[in-house]
């Protein structure tokens, strides 16, 4: 039911990005959408940057080549090339947006992880 629950999240928020800016987006709009109240919303996210965060990790933990283990920096440049272009309008309106050094450094971190940690 959790799941679920982030996912009608994540969809509203997705219909809401086709409607408006990202930095117009507010907890209410997408809580209103996905008719669920702010305390769900909160039960299941800190702030819409939390989801953003979320949405990433979830579709990155779905990829064969993410094991856990260790990622050649090569390969792991090109799929982020690739998230990026597959989610382009998330990812240009954040970058965008007042979170813009948030979502860099997000990404940053992300990436020294990959290729450090230990197989």
């Amino acid at each position: 039911m959790s799941d679920n629950t982030k996912e009608r999240i994540v969809q509203a928020f997705k219909e809401l990005l086709e409607e408006k800016e990202y930095s117009k987006i507010t907890i209410s709009d997408i809580t209103e959408k996905c008719n669920i109240s702010r305390q769900t919303f909160y039960y299941h996210f800190k702030n819409v940057f939390d989801m953003i965060i979320w949405i990433f990790e979830q579709d990155t933990k779905n990829d064969p080549h993410n094991t856990g283990s260790y990622v050649p920096w090569r390969f792991l440049v090109k799929e982020s090339f690739d998230y990026c272009k597959r989610n382009k309008d998330v990812i240009t309106q954040v970058l965008e947006s007042s979170e813009k050094e948030k979502l860099e450094n997000y990404f940053i971190e992300f990436s020294i992880r990959k290729i450090t940690e230990p197989s």
